[in-house]
């Protein structure tokens, strides 16, 4: 009975292929397709093959040939949900995603970035912050190929509890960050930028967002940032790519309220 099992369980999981049309997971959400140099997000039932394979990516690392199965649609959700074992925050049921440039994770305790992000803050603000800043993650690559590093940065006020809480503090914040060369000039611009409850008045949930991945998922040598903001009634993410020195937003999808 044992070995039947094991059989028939292999010979379901060597029926599993890439999907025929490249197709982006994030967070377990059937996110968006790639197709004739075009993003497109994906809404509603989509009927995946149970299951199939996709690639497991993290911030410039890729794990291949994952087993990934469909979740039944339920009537009244707007969105496909997926299960995998990989626990990678990223799936790409594509080709093989490339990394042309090295993806550099940077000690976050840098003065001269926290000094950027308070500097962003008050600008967004227009207020001097009232909290402290820290940075969770510094990321320097060269997106576009141009040989200029760029800098991304996921930072938070001190203390910032997470999308699930609600609090009273004030000037909670959450963002990411890009820092990069732009007509000569050293710039830093939002990629998502959060603020909490700016007024002391009232408690506002709490978003939180995160790079997830940076990938050549296309193959253009570009490469795209995947980033989450996440919200306590609901899940969003957004692929950017960096041209001609400008953030270029490709595609964004999301499920909840």
């Amino acid at each position: 009975m044992f070995l039947t099992a094991t059989i028939a369980a292999i010979a379901f999981q060597q029926q599993a292929k890439p999907l025929s049309t490249p197709t982006l997971f994030v967070e377990n959400l059937a996110f968006a397709t790639y197709a004739n140099k075009k993003w497109t997000a994906l809404q509603g039932k989509q009927n995946f093959p149970n299951p199939f394979t996709a690639f497991s990516l993290d911030i410039g690392r890729v794990t291949e040939n994952r087993f990934i199965y469909e979740v039944p649609f339920l009537e009244g959700v707007e969105a496909n949900f997926i299960e995998s074992s990989s626990g990678a925050p990223v799936l790409w049921s594509g080709p093989k995603p490339k990394y042309p440039r090295a993806i550099q994770i940077v000690n976050p305790a840098q003065s001269d970035y926290l000094l950027v992000v308070k500097e962003f803050a008050k600008a967004q603000l227009k207020a001097t912050p009232k909290f402290e800043v820290e940075i969770n993650s510094i990321i320097r690559v060269d997106l576009d190929g141009d040989g200029k590093e760029e800098v991304l940065i996921e930072a938070q006020s001190k203390g910032f509890t997470g999308m699930y809480e609600f609090e009273s503090k004030k000037y909670e914040m959450n963002c990411t960050l890009i820092r990069h060369i732009k007509n000569g000039k050293a710039v830093t611009e939002p990629i998502f930028f959060f603020t909490n409850n700016p007024e002391g008045e009232f408690n506002d949930p709490i978003q939180i967002t995160h790079i997830k991945s940076i990938a050549d998922l296309n193959g253009d040598g570009r490469y795209e940032v995947i980033v989450t903001a996440n919200y306590y009634e609901g899940q969003s993410a957004a692929v950017y790519n960096l041209e001609k020195g400008a953030l270029k937003l490709l595609v964004e999808n999301g499920a909840g309220v």
